[in-house]
């Protein structure tokens, strides 16, 4: 019969599988450990062989341990959890009581400190990565406080870079691989700082890389002479004192003189103290400007002649003396700023010391010692072109110009003060049509540094003392 065997089979059929829903876990905490991250920690439920935690209503952990952390959330949010317990055939049992958290906002440390972080290197793919920070392409000087980083973290999803080893000022960004980036002004070893985070908060290890920020220009040559003869001009000069001087750069014009190393014609770009200009017009006017540069790519000033080539006169006769180019006068009255500047705003230095002035127009200098003329560049106004510097004494004269520098904080030249003498100075402004704008005179007085004598009577006062201190010394050998 049929019905028995139904009731044979029911007999069989084990009845030992739960199938009640059984208690939920408790004791449910929510803690946010940052501003991406919160964790949970609950009791263990009775029979639970895992956990499924409900952020907001929907699913995002099957944890078989009794706590989870919960990545990648938005700083300053407010989440909402529960957690039910799974038994070993899947049921489920009832949600817990809701745990409600709230992320950190960014820069918000957190007490007790939060679990390991997360270590971000350059991908293993690309082994050929050096390091996550690279100075304008791993040069070892700068000769300017902008600079280019390159910088490569795995997994990065922000990026904080500093001048200082503690991140002080600093600021989490979004991460890139290149960025622009300002060193401090302050010349020497530079030393920049980054860090990176991923987008479950992970902080990764500083990294740094440094650079040399040499910003400083060379010393302008010196007796820069223009002689001209046939069809050419022939320049002389002494090349700057400094170890790292690397060339003379000599650009040309017909206009007036090359006011930067790229205005102009290049003539001349060596080491050497001499050069010919052949191929001229006899009859016209050039004028040269020479840039010293260093090993780093800072130029001069600029040191200026002129010289109108000619053919050479019969013996018989004189040759005409030669005319200074005439001075266009200005079809405007110059700026306001230009009017009222005087030599007080000027400053002369020597050594990084300031030179004050005697009498008010006497610069006193040393020999031997680069002088540093310079003028903040806020005193000037833009329609400026050239500012010239022409130290004048009998039938000498050298002169130079005053040149903007990279930040454009000051207009300044440096140059070796001539031999020791009077120098009547005057700095010349001009606009950009080479129009007489204003000058202003002063006087030069180079002398030879003064040289430091020492008493008679302190140097046997010395003598004295060291011999006190060999016989100390010998009784301190005989006694140890």
């Amino acid at each position: 019969m049929v019905f028995p065997l139904f009731l044979s089979l029911a007999e069989e059929v084990d009845t030992s599988a739960e199938v009640l829903p059984f208690n939920a876990p408790t004791g449910l905490t929510a803690d946010a450990v940052g501003p991406y991250q919160i964790d949970l920690n609950w009791f263990p439920a009775a029979k639970a062989v895992s956990y499924k935690v409900y952020r907001n209503g929907v699913v995002v952990g099957f944890p078989t341990a009794t706590s989870y952390s919960d990545k990648g959330l938005n700083p300053i949010t407010t989440y909402s959890y529960t957690v039910s317990a799974v038994n070993i055939f899947g049921g489920e049992s009832p949600k817990s009581s809701s745990a409600p958290a709230t992320t950190l906002s960014v820069g918000v440390a957190f007490i007790p400190p939060t679990p390991p972080e997360i270590i971000l290197e350059p991908s293993p793919e690309h082994p050929e990565i050096p390091k996550s920070l690279i100075i304008n392409n791993g040069d070892v000087y700068a000769n300017s406080v902008t600079v280019t980083l390159t910088l490569s973290a795995e997994n990065a999803f922000q990026m904080a870079i500093s001048n200082l080893p503690d991140f002080s000022g600093s600021s989490w960004d979004p991460y890139q691989t290149q960025k622009i980036w300002s060193l401090t002004k302050e010349e020497g070893e530079k030393i920049v700082y980054a860090k990176f985070r991923s987008s479950a908060g992970g902080v990764s290890k500083v990294v740094s890389d440094t650079i040399i920020l040499d910003t400083t220009a060379p010393t302008n040559i010196s007796d820069f002479t223009a002689i001209p003869g046939d069809s050419r001009i022939s320049l002389s000069w002494q090349n700057p004192p400094e170890p790292d001087f690397q060339t003379v750069k000599i650009m040309r014009s017909t206009a007036f003189y090359p006011a930067s190393p790229t205005e102009g014609i290049l003539v001349y770009y060596e080491k050497g103290n001499s050069f010919v200009d052949t191929g001229l017009t006899n009859g016209t006017r050039y004028y040269y400007t020479a840039f010293a540069s260093d090993t780093i790519g800072n130029y001069s000033s600029g040191a200026i002649v002129s010289a109108i080539p000619q053919k050479p006169l019969p013996p018989a006769e004189l040759p005409p003396e030669e005319v200074p180019p005439e001075e266009k006068p200005p079809i405007a009255p110059p700026p306001p700023e230009i009017e009222k500047l005087i030599l007080q705003d000027f400053s002369f230095s020597q050594e990084e010391k300031k030179i004050s002035l005697v009498e008010g127009f006497k610069i006193k200098a040393e020999t031997e010692k680069p002088l540093v003329i310079s003028i903040d560049y806020e005193k000037v106004p833009e329609v400026l072109k050239t500012m010239m510097i022409i130290l004048k004494k009998g039938d000498e004269s050298f002169s130079f110009l005053l040149r903007v520098n990279p930040e454009k904080t000051a207009y300044l030249a440096t140059l070796i003060p001539p031999k020791s003498g009077e120098y009547s100075l005057t700095i010349t402004t001009l606009d950009y049509k080479n129009q007489t704008l204003k000058k202003i005179s002063g006087q030069l007085l180079v002398e030879k540094p003064a040289v430091v004598t020492v008493p008679r009577y302190k140097k046997i006062i010395d003598s004295i003392l060291n011999w006190f201190q060999s016989i100390w010394q010998k009784i301190r050998l005989i006694f140890s």
